[in-house]
């Protein structure tokens, strides 16, 4: 049903794929070494040196408002419609899309630390985290199957995988296992990340 709108809307708004027909704003997809893009139904698979992701095309794109073609060797997305919506979500897409190449060929590495007095992190050998974050018990967190972890030393540790949404979300919920701390900051963080701390009380 999604390639059958997506005809539609390109016989429709009269572009027409490799032909110069095609609409002016082409929104291109650089090449990657490595990686290769290949379309089955409304999905685009995208395949790399680190392992493979697909999205699925007609759940971004519902309404058929985009496109895509090779030109010279290169992808391209362009809006099956003259609507500032549709030029939006080709930029947004060919964004999504260079993201997810990127991390099938080198993937996305998130630094962390725990921050405080004896606050202190470790990494089983099943890649379960320990951290030590000031309870009278250990904090364990298994990561999932599709993001690495590494300690560097004893309060810095990495997050590494090649979805950066799925990195991102993992962050999050290790940094919501001990929120920084408001007065001074003691917690689990992005490292680098800023943080705006109260002043506290004065007598």
């Amino acid at each position: 049903m999604y390639i059958l709108r997506m005809v539609l809307s390109v016989l429709k708004y009269g572009f027409v794929m490799n032909n110069s027909k095609i609409s002016s704003k082409v929104y291109e997809i650089p090449n990657i070494e490595g990686v290769r893009l290949s379309v089955e139904g409304s999905s685009l698979n995208i395949e790399g040196p680190l392992g493979s992701v697909s999205l699925q095309m007609d759940k971004l794109d519902p309404n058929a408002l985009c496109s895509w073609a090779i030109r010279d060797n290169e992808w391209v997305i362009f809006p099956c419609e003259a609507k500032k919506k549709a030029n939006a979500l080709c930029n947004t897409l060919s964004k999504l899309i260079q993201q997810k190449m990127i991390g099938v060929s080198q993937g996305f590495l998130t630094k962390m630390e725990v921050s405080g007095v004896g606050y202190r992190v470790q990494l089983e050998s099943d890649q379960t985290f320990c951290f030590k974050l000031g309870t009278s018990h250990d904090v364990l967190y298994q990561l999932p199957g599709d993001v690495r972890g590494f300690c560097s030393n004893a309060t810095d540790f990495y997050l590494y995988g090649v979805d950066k949404a799925r990195v991102t979300g993992v962050a999050a919920q290790l940094i919501a296992l001990r929120k920084p701390d408001p007065y001074k900051g003691k917690g689990v963080r992005i490292q680098n990340s800023f943080i705006r701390l109260k002043a506290g009380k004065k007598r």
